[in-house]
């Protein structure tokens, strides 16, 4: 991937060579951490829809407690279940 598109002749290819070195940092990071930007979009509409939920809420506590329950993973055994 280094020299992609360097000693090319095809405009799209050193095109494509270009943005590549100059967000190389970027997509190491994408590749290493497995995250896009499509993955933390829907994390945050599903703040938002938590939020639109819990505006009932009195205290600020109760909506960190459902995004927590809501996005952290855990799934806790609920009586009789």
């Amino acid at each position: 991937m280094a020299g992609l598109g360097r000693r090319c002749r095809i405009s799209q290819l050193v095109a494509l060579g270009r943005t590549t070195r100059a967000h190389r940092k970027g997509i190491e990071a994408a590749l290493e951490h497995r995250l896009s930007n499509g993955l933390i979009e829907s994390v945050n509409t599903k703040i938002r829809v938590i939020t639109r939920m819990a505006s009932g809420f009195h205290n600020p506590a109760a909506l960190i407690a459902l995004a927590m329950l809501t996005l952290g993973g855990l799934r806790p055994q609920l009586p009789g279940q």
